[in-house]
């Protein structure tokens, strides 16, 4: 649908303009560099699910994504406040979840690392500006995806967490 496109084009000249300030509008002896790719992870009857994934560059590199999800049956973007908004035993049963799933990768091996204590208090699912993204799989399996830095160190990446729920 447009609405997404605008919405793309709209996220996308932020980061644009964020880089374009960063480097005194394009005088890069700041050597900062920002690229921006897409993919489609989902494309079922249902579902279709386009991921955009930043890379910024500097003196070392942070990446992030960013998920537009469209309902096929409705022809409407869709958040996760749309599908989980009210159901808070819903978000609170993918939260544990996805504690679970930190404990049993840390136990598994130490070079996993996660801050357990910081997910348990702050990542509440009641907004989507937290750090964090969601899609549905081509199995329809729910996946939490947190951006860098935000549930664990710099190693650990973009964790993706596929999670149960009762949809």
């Amino acid at each position: 649908p447009g609405d997404m496109n605008q919405q793309i084009d709209d996220y996308t000249n932020r980061i644009m303009d964020q880089f374009y300030k960063a480097t005194d509008y394009g005088n890069n002896e700041n050597h900062l560099a920002v690229q921006v790719d897409y993919d489609v992870i989902t494309n079922t009857d249902s579902w279709f699910t386009l991921r955009l994934c930043v890379t910024e560059t500097a003196a070392s590199s942070n990446m992030y994504y960013k998920y537009y999800h469209i309902d096929k049956s409705t022809d409407e973007i869709v958040t996760f406040s749309d599908l989980y908004g009210e159901d808070d035993a819903q978000k609170a049963q993918i939260k544990e979840d996805i504690i679970g799933q930190m404990e049993e990768q840390m136990k598994a091996d130490d070079q996993n690392v996660y801050w357990i204590s910081l997910v348990k208090e702050n990542i509440s699912f009641d907004s989507e500006e937290e750090g964090w993204n969601f899609y549905f799989a081509e199995n329809g399996e729910l996946h939490i995806v947190f951006d860098k830095y935000v549930v664990g160190p710099g190693q650990m990446g973009c964790p993706d967490f596929a999670v149960k729920t009762d949809r």
